[in-house]
């Protein structure tokens, strides 16, 4: 049995290899993403890597050569296009999917958190070895450094003098460890204009952007709207133990007319509101439930495990659960953690 799991986690990581250096659009995504296996986790991760869109295939195929590469990489684009989504199948799919993946908010942290995340994140990974096979006193991790431009001057020359050191000491012991270091990091502003601004250091900026993609926002990839409305549906379907409800010809011509400004994650609020206002246990959707300020509509709370007193969420905590990171501050690490793509 041992030996079949790690067969089937090697089958599956192929696979995702396999789709990010993909150079034809693939078909409908139901079966494809069954071939991934039944876990949610898997399957959501794996569907951000299924588009009709040819400009973003050609990303993925690009993109298919930072699986194994300990090179910085640096994901651009708008809020909710699945950047950190991006970040997780690529660490998820190559030899770095055992380091771990720390997530740090840069809006919101400190050089002292950053200093305590990493630690933490050195004493989980351990020991490392090298590829001969020899015990190397540096520990691996995985950094994501999220909405990087918006990182304070001082949290930016802590990154400067982390990436030059690749060393972390700890903020009230000075302990220090020896990191082998992997830097991803997310942008929802183009990082050149930022130090055109004075906004971002350009240092900072020359080691960040080796390698660099900039995701389209759905409005630039509606081919792709009817296959993200059947896997909201679905997993919709899912949380609440029903048959799957599909949405009529003009409820998708609705949705592929709208501009998207908040892309995949409104797509997916969007579609689940829908859901929830139709006519009870009706099979189709026909009319689309647009919320606005004016016009809020409530959504049930379908977190795991929650009953009829939950506490509002919008759903969709489960499509990408947080990964297992050391805390920074649990509160504020938490607020920032993906609730959608």
């Amino acid at each position: 049995m041992r030996n079949l799991g790690r067969k089937t986690g090697a089958v599956r990581r192929s696979l995702i290899a396999r789709v990010l250096g993909r150079q034809t659009p693939v078909p409908c995504a139901p079966a494809p993403l069954a071939a991934l296996g039944t876990n949610g986790n898997d399957l959501a991760r794996s569907f951000m890597l299924f588009s009709l869109h040819p400009p973003l295939n050609q990303i993925y195929k690009r993109m298919s050569r930072s699986v194994d590469s300990p090179i910085p990489l640096l994901l651009s684009g708008e809020a909710g296009t699945g950047k950190e989504v991006l970040a997780r199948v690529i660490h998820s799919a190559g030899r770095f999917r055992h380091t771990p993946f720390t997530v740090i908010p840069c809006a919101v942290t400190a050089e002292e958190e950053l200093e305590l995340a990493l630690f933490t994140a050195a004493g989980v990974a351990g020991m490392t070895h090298s590829p001969a096979g020899h015990q190397s006193a540096e520990a691996a991790v995985t950094l994501f450094l999220k909405h990087v431009e918006a990182s304070s001057p001082a949290l930016q020359q802590r990154l400067i003098r982390l990436l030059q050191e690749k060393s972390v000491t700890h903020p009230l012991t000075r302990e220090t460890r020896r990191l082998a270091l992997r830097v991803f990091a997310s942008s929802r502003k183009f990082l050149d204009q930022e130090v055109a601004a004075g906004n971002f250091r350009r240092d900072l900026f020359y080691r960040l952007t080796i390698t660099t993609h900039v995701l389209p926002p759905l409005r630039e990839r509606k081919e792709d709207i009817p296959h993200f409305v059947h896997h909201f549906a679905t997993r919709y379907a899912a949380r609440l133990n029903e048959p799957a409800a599909t949405f009529s010809a003009p409820a998708l011509a609705a949705l592929e007319e709208y501009h998207w400004p908040g892309n995949i994650r409104e797509c997916q609020r969007v579609v689940w509101q829908s859901l929830w206002q139709r006519t009870p246990k009706a099979r189709v959707v026909d009319k689309i439930t647009w919320e606005t300020v004016e016009n809020p509509v409530g959504a049930p709370d379908l977190a795991e495990g929650a009953g009829a007193g939950g506490n509002g969420n919008l759903p969709g905590d489960d499509l990408l659960p947080p990964a297992a990171s050391p805390a920074i501050s649990a509160s504020r690490i938490q607020a920032h953690q993906p609730q959608f793509v």
